[in-house]
């Protein structure tokens, strides 16, 4: 059985973390990330309209203490080939509308689009993500940096301190 920071190393990888992201909406962020996981294989024809649908009923921003704010979309496993995260950090934030609201609005900064295929798993990761957000000044770290590879070492490492 594959230890908890193996599978953070098989969910991300250094191509699906995009930095410098231009963007207008969500829907145009939601779009690239997306594209991204579905050129790789990783996620079905299909998934950004389901990710869309998903949005609009349950929307993914949260309200995080400090300057950087994220979202963390995600769409019916049944779209997904093979568990992936992608990360997009964006040159201006873009307007999600806030978890557990339908008009409350965040500008999110950081987005974490989850493509994963286990809902148990999935539902484990939210919490441990949840906890990663709390500490503003790791996110804050995440979009000042440019380097992929360093974002995703920073990332597993500190998300396998949060887990188990």
């Amino acid at each position: 059985m594959e230890s908890y920071k193996e599978m953070l190393q098989s969910w991300f990888e250094e191509d699906l973390i995009i930095p410098d992201i231009e963007a207008v909406s969500y829907e145009e962020v939601l779009k690239i990330l997306s594209e991204r996981l579905c050129k790789k294989g990783y996620v079905k024809e299909g998934f950004y309209e389901k990710l869309l649908e998903r949005e609009k009923d349950s929307p993914t921003g949260l309200p995080i203490e400090g300057d950087v704010k994220a979202a963390i979309p995600h769409a019916s496993p049944e779209y997904v080939e093979k568990s992936k995260i992608a990360v997009g950090i964006l040159k201006k934030p873009v307007t999600f509308i806030e978890m557990g609201s339908k008009d409350r609005f965040v500008e999110c900064k950081l987005v974490f689009l989850l493509a994963i295929k286990d809902s148990d798993k999935h539902l484990e990761f939210l919490k441990q993500l949840m906890d990663f957000f709390v500490n503003g000044a790791d996110l804050e770290r995440i979009v000042r940096c440019r380097n992929r590879r360093e974002i995703l070492q920073f990332i597993i490492e500190r998300l396998s301190k949060n887990g188990r």
